[in-house]
């Protein structure tokens, strides 16, 4: 599976805290999450898209910070994925 730079668990779940993850947006953010925690051999994820089972599970997976706010990306972080996503369109 091919994922951006920035797409870890940590910043997957950064992306949760945001208002806009609702509803399906919520569900791809955690499914993606599911697989990424999979892929990098963290543990076995078993919250099925549940964010509450996610929140219960997350300490056991190594994800920190749940109960922080949201961290903003980078405005550099943003630019150099954008020129990354821009150059596989090519």
């Amino acid at each position: 599976m091919n994922h951006a730079l920035t797409e870890t668990p940590q910043t997957l779940t950064e992306a949760l805290k945001w208002p806009f993850c609702v509803g399906e947006t919520q569900k791809l953010v955690l499914a993606a999450l599911a697989d990424r925690i999979r892929e990098e051999k963290l543990g076995k994820p078993t919250f099925d898209g549940d964010v509450c089972e996610f929140v219960k599970q997350a300490p056991s997976l190594g994800i920190k910070n749940l109960d922080g706010p949201a961290i903003r990306p980078k405005a550099e972080d943003a630019i150099a994925e954008l020129e990354t996503l821009r150059t596989k369109g090519k």
